[in-house]
């Protein structure tokens, strides 16, 4: 099995900027409480859900608290019923994650969470 181009990264995206909103605004209180919360670590796993939580209908950008929140939606087509979505990015390792969620969690109630990452080994013989 060849690991030959493993770290490229994603191709660029050609994605429209988000509307930068204030955490009080209307536009991002009406996206509480979130769906689903995306939790990523790294560039390529952000890039990855970025597409797609911009793809489907409005898309905001927020910062509370020094933490910067991508807001968007999926299923927009079904009959004016979506999922809400709500993305960020949080610092590497267990400790940092688990902060982030419990923080984060408190904030926009998901219904469900769910870190994307890539697996990646120590020992890539094995």
């Amino acid at each position: 099995m060849s690991r030959e181009g493993s770290d490229r990264g994603p191709p660029k995206l050609n994605i429209p900027k988000p509307e930068d909103c204030d955490w009080g605004s209307k536009k991002i209180q009406s996206r509480l409480p979130t769906d689903i919360l995306l939790l990523t670590v790294n560039d390529n796993e952000f890039e990855a859900c970025f597409r797609y939580v911009g793809k489907d209908g409005p898309f905001f950008r927020s910062t509370n608290d020094g933490r910067e929140f991508w807001f968007g939606q999926f299923d927009a087509e079904k009959d004016d019923k979506y999922t809400k979505v709500a993305l960020i990015k949080t610092a590497m390792g267990k400790t940092e994650t688990l902060i982030a969620v419990m923080f984060v969690a408190e904030m926009l109630e998901p219904k469900l969470v769910l870190s994307v990452g890539i697996c990646a080994t120590m020992k890539p013989d094995k």
